[in-house]
């Protein structure tokens, strides 16, 4: 018995098998290309992908100094609180000086006594030298004189040291700190004896502010780069995430290195833009380093998604395995990959 093949059900199933094969993952569809030919396409360079890292510091005084009593004495007068500033003429507090106004009394009487005597015995110096002359006393007579002259002049020069102590003395009963200065510490009232090296005080600088923070060595060397010839921002966090820009300048660089942290200690300055010139006061530094590793950004059109996995497509058609890392951007991915570099160039769709 013999069987004729439907010419109709011949081509039904040629047509069914090639589109079952054309479905397999193996197979792709290619533009046809004309002779000598490359497709049209964009390039793209990829670019250096970068880290932001936020440091935090709080702000300090410049300067702060502690208040010592230099003479024991009876406080007669303290003229700052707590927050105050010290005022132009430098006065923090007084100390009473009865006693060494006393003694300077004395001092004077002693030295206005030596005074009157050496004018007596200058003059019988003179006369006697010449009443010496003509003989009519002897030699001895004349330096005896002189030599009590001479005796009361050493003494009344001793006075005039005296006096000079006591004037210092008198001064160092008034205790002084910088003016402008902010007393942070009051530890002296008014009626309180306070003895001779006894701390009643301190003051610090407030006009200026600090801010410490400790930096490894690539970040010290990009804060060193973007301070040169121009100034640093600070932000300063506010309220519905709202940052302010504050300038600041680097001060302080320590040339130690400390082990344990392995992190270089430096100090910005910061002379204004703050609604309160005063300490605790948080600010952040913005730190943009490039990654580590071979990460680079580029456009998302540059990536291919085949076959669960992701890939780039250099300008001379080497296709380059990647993982995304994430966005950059509304329109960048972040991305690795092996001899993946900043400068390279990819395929775009």
């Amino acid at each position: 018995m013999k069987y004729r093949l439907n010419p109709a059900f011949f081509l039904l199933s040629l047509i069914f098998i090639t589109l079952f094969f054309c479905s397999l993952p193996g197979f792709t569809s290619e533009p046809e290309k004309e002779p000598g030919k490359e497709p049209a396409f964009n390039l793209c360079t990829a670019r250096a992908a970068l880290r932001t890292t936020v440091l935090r510091g709080y702000t300090r005084a410049r300067w702060r100094r502690f208040l010592t009593c230099e003479e024991t004495g009876r406080c007669l007068e303290v003229r700052a609180e707590m927050g105050d500033q010290i005022g132009a003429d430098g006065i923090y507090a007084v100390l009473d000086t009865t006693f060494i106004d006393l003694e300077l009394k004395a001092n004077q009487a002693a030295s206005a006594r030596l005074t009157n005597q050496m004018a007596y015995w200058q003059r019988e110096v003179k006369r006697y030298r010449q009443l010496s002359g003509s003989q009519a006393v002897s030699e001895n007579k004349v330096q005896e004189l002189e030599l009590q002259y001479d005796q009361a002049r050493l003494s009344l020069d001793e006075l005039k040291a005296q006096a000079a102590l006591l004037a210092e003395r008198r001064r160092r009963c008034v205790i002084t700190a910088p003016p402008g200065w902010q007393l942070l510490e009051r530890s002296l009232e008014p009626g309180q004896w306070s003895a001779s090296g006894r701390v009643v005080g301190e003051v610090g600088d407030y006009r200026t502010l600090l801010v410490p923070f400790a930096l490894t060595l690539p970040e010290y060397e990009w804060l060193k780069k973007e301070s040169a010839g121009k100034a640093l921002s600070l932000l300063l966090p506010g309220a519905d995430n709202k940052s302010t820009m504050i300038p600041a300048r680097l001060l302080h660089v320590s040339p130690a290195f400390e082990q344990k942290t392995r992190k270089i200690a430096v100090e910005l300055e910061v002379a204004a833009g703050l609604p309160e010139m005063r300490g605790g006061v948080m600010l952040e530094l913005a730190i943009v380093l490039p990654e580590a590793g071979n990460v680079v950004e580029v456009p998302a059109a540059a990536v291919i998604e085949r076959y669960g996995a992701d890939w780039l497509t250099r300008a001379d058609g080497t296709e380059v395995k990647v993982v995304k890392l994430g966005h950059a951007g509304a329109s960048a991915l972040r991305v690795t990959g092996n001899h993946l570099q900043a400068g390279d160039r990819f395929r775009c769709r």
